[in-house]
């Protein structure tokens, strides 16, 4: 029941420019028919460079949806990422910029 959270990086990014990545969120049911958000987190070992919440459409069971993410540049460094689903289990990676 809810959602399962795959993530489509680019690793390794390179250091001070921009960072582009999508998470596919998979619709393991029931249906939901008004949407929610999604909270997406990047942090760092001393900052959160980001802390979204993105708006998510209906689906139903069996439907995925893709979403892009996009992070300020950072520095050097590996950076986790998560994204949480209300009512469901949430996801996590890692970035790596070089």
């Amino acid at each position: 029941m809810g959602f399962t959270v795959t993530f489509r990086l680019n690793n390794p990014y390179p250091a001070g420019s921009p960072i582009t990545f999508e998470y596919d969120a998979h619709n393991d049911g029931p249906d939901e028919p008004v949407g929610h958000l999604d909270q997406v987190q990047v942090w760092g070992i001393s900052s959160k460079p980001l802390d979204v919440m993105i708006s998510a459409f209906a689906t139903v069971t069996g439907e995925t949806y893709t979403t892009p993410v996009e992070v300020d540049p950072l520095p050097a460094g590996h950076y986790d990422v998560s994204v949480t689903i209300p009512s469901s289990a949430g996801a996590g990676t890692t970035i790596i910029v070089q």
